[in-house]
C-alpha cells in the first residue's frame, strides 16, 4: 500500500506528460537507487510530520507545505501526497474511534425514530445522542454564510 502510494506521487511529481513518448531518450527513466532511498525518506519524513503536527493546534497542512517547499517537492504531485497523507490520518481518526462512531451511528438512526414517534426530549440525553445534536447546533452557525458561498469559492481561486 505504501509503496502504490510512492510510486503514485513519483507520477505526479514528473513534469512530464505520462502518455509523452521519449524517442529513444533514455535519460528521462532514472534508474539511480539512491533517487528511490531519498524519494522513500522523504514521504516517510512527511508522513512523521503529519502524524506529529495533525492533532496539535498548529496548521499540519502548513507544516507540509513548509517541508516541501524547501526539500523542493512543491506542485501538483505534492498536493496529491498531501491529501494522501491526510486522507491516512482521516483512516486512522476512524480506526481509532470506530466505536464512538458506530454508537453514533445506531443513536442517529434511534434518534429519528424517537422524533417521528414523538418520543424524542432534549432531557435525559445519553452522551451518543447529546454529541450529535451538538454537531447539529454546531452547523447552524453555517447558515447566515450560505448566501455569501459564491462569493467566498471567487476569492479562493
Amino acid at each position: 500500500m505504501f509503496q502504490t502510494i510512492i510510486d503514485l506521487y513519483d507520477v505526479f511529481r514528473t513534469d512530464v506528460d505520462i502518455g509523452e513518448e521519449f524517442e529513444g531518450d533514455d535519460t528521462a527513466v532514472d534508474t539511480n537507487p539512491a533517487h528511490y532511498l531519498s524519494r522513500d525518506i522523504n514521504a516517510i519524513f512527511q508522513a512523521i510530520i503529519q502524524g506529529l503536527t495533525e492533532f496539535l493546534p498548529v496548521s499540519s497542512s502548513g507544516h507540509l507545505s513548509l517541508y516541501q517547499h524547501f526539500t523542493g517537492n512543491s506542485g501538483e504531485g505534492a498536493l496529491f501526497f498531501s491529501a494522501i497523507l491526510h486522507l491516512g490520518t482521516l483512516v486512522a481518526v476512524f480506526v481509532a474511534f470506530r466505536k464512538t462512531i458506530w454508537d453514533m451511528i445506531k443513536e442517529l438512526g434511534v434518534m429519528i425514530k424517537d422524533i417521528f414517534t414523538g418520543k424524542f426530549t432534549l432531557k435525559n440525553m445519553n452522551p451518543p445522542r447529546r454529541m450529535i445534536v451538538m454537531i447539529i447546533v454546531s452547523c447552524f452557525c453555517l447558515v447566515p454564510f450560505l448566501p455569501f458561498k459564491g462569493w467566498f469559492e471567487g476569492i479562493a481561486e
